[in-house]
């Protein structure tokens, strides 16, 4: 109770301070405007690893508003490949992530978002048993630093503080490994080094943003990547899924309204995700130069991106859900291909590989699909609401949206056009359509 009371209160005090600098009013408002400044980051003496440390953005980070760009404004693109890290040859895997502004071009609007190294999703990092991963993480956001403080702990808040937590392994939480309560402000980086036992079993991970109070902002503008354990050669694994080509495929649920609260109540101060914004600056446009919807899921941050596969030849689809809070369930649109579950949450299945319709993907849940076309022409990978009602005897999956129906499903003719997008494409939370993955 005595919890509640003080969240309830603090609550109200911080709609107060968002309220005012929308008016343009802090000075008002004494108890509050000592907290919108950011804290200097606690320094940790830990040796080259684990430690946060401040530098000077000069020569590390890009000069002034020198953003770099990234247009994904067009449909029916080749799925891009994030870029991949590799193991040197004494088992580390060496990256550096620098956390910075870009400037993005998406379907129906343009704004500055938050990437590592200029790029959404992040790279692909390649790990293997027994070895070890250092990440460096740079942090070139500047201050000021939003809200933050003890008003704002269990709402959104400092937008421009980051960490990183590695999402699956099983690996040391403490420093300099995953301690998800490293704090790596504006203008400061630290090392992080993770190891992985020689009995780590293979599969397919992710990493992302886990301060507290910045996760949701952060994650659903595209800072989430995708991490893979290699399987290695005495796993018992059949050869052809191993030689099996593989896709990776990272899930972004893009939702306008929630980058927006987001970002006003966190007092962003790159956007509020608004044409009408108060900041002197913001960047952000509504285009409609696809389509007007502000509600969707990408692939690898595309919309409807397309997937060219051999007829007849099996492909090993690594997908990872970086949602922020929806849940949905992939299925073909017709049923000119198959798809057959692997592993999922990076565990392989024991009766693998196990005939499915659909891939059921919540907050997190990744999935290796074996997935095979046996007809020429177009297929649409389809979303559709996760619900107990898709399959009634698994129970209730506890989803975001209500109950849902299977949403399209396309004549297949061969050489066949794609058909245009506003002929395709319903709004994500009450759909006529919703495929989200050409083939």
């Amino acid at each position: 109770d005595v919890f509640h009371a003080r969240n309830t209160a603090n609550r109200a005090i911080r709609r107060r301070v968002q309220h005012a600098a929308e008016m343009g009013s802090l000075e008002d408002i004494d108890v509050t405007v000592s907290r919108l400044n950011s804290p200097e980051t606690p320094r940790r003496e830990l040796g080259i690893f684990g430690e946060v440390k401040a530098f000077g953005p000069d020569g590390i980070c890009a000069d002034g508003d020198e953003y770099g760009t990234l247009n994904l404004t067009q449909p029916y693109e080749p799925l891009r490949k994030p870029t991949q890290f590799y193991p040197d040859t004494d088992g580390v895997t060496r990256v550096t992530l620098k956390y910075e502004p870009i400037q993005y071009h998406g379907p129906s609007y343009s704004n500055i978002i938050r990437a590592w190294n200029n790029e959404v999703p992040g790279p692909t990092i390649h790990l293997q048993e027994g070895g070890r991963l250092e990440l460096e993480l740079i942090n070139c956001h500047r201050r000021p630093d939003g809200a933050h403080g003890e008003l704002w702990h269990n709402d959104y808040a400092v937008p421009n503080t980051t960490n990183i937590h590695t999402h699956g392994p099983h690996i040391s939480g403490e420093s300099p490994g995953d301690n998800i309560f490293i704090n790596v402000g504006p203008e400061n980086k630290t090392t992080y080094k993770y190891e992985f036992d020689r009995n780590h079993l293979p599969g397919t991970f992710w990493y992302h943003p886990h301060k507290h109070g910045s996760v949701a902002l952060q994650v659903a503008q595209g800072a989430a990547g995708m991490m893979i354990i290699n399987d290695n050669d005495v796993y018992p694994l059949p050869d052809d899924i191993k030689d099996m080509e593989e896709i990776q495929m990272v899930v972004q649920h893009m939702n306008l309204e929630r980058l927006r609260e987001s970002s006003a109540v966190s007092l962003d101060n790159i956007t509020y995700w608004r044409e009408d914004s108060l900041l002197d600056h913001d960047p952000f446009k509504v285009t409609n130069i696809t389509t007007d919807l502000t509600n969707f899921m990408l692939v690898n941050m595309q919309f409807l991106p397309k997937v060219t596969m051999k007829l007849g030849k099996w492909y090993r689809w690594r997908m990872v859900m970086s949602s922020v809070l929806e849940s949905v369930a992939f299925h073909p649109g017709s049923d000119a291909c198959e798809m057959k579950l692997l592993a999922k949450d990076s565990i392989y299945l024991s009766d693998a590989p196990r005939d499915i319709s659909m891939v059921i993907l919540s907050p997190g849940n990744r999935a290796d699909v074996a997935v095979r076309c046996n007809s020429l022409g177009l297929q649409y990978m389809n979303v559709s609401e996760d619900s107990a009602s898709l399959y009634p005897e698994l129970g209730n999956f506890d989803g975001n949206f209500n109950p849902g129906k299977d949403q399209y499903d396309p004549l297949v003719v061969p050489g066949q056009e794609p058909p245009p997008v506003e002929h395709l494409m319903g709004s994500f939370s009450d759909p006529n359509a919703q495929p989200t993955l050409l083939v």
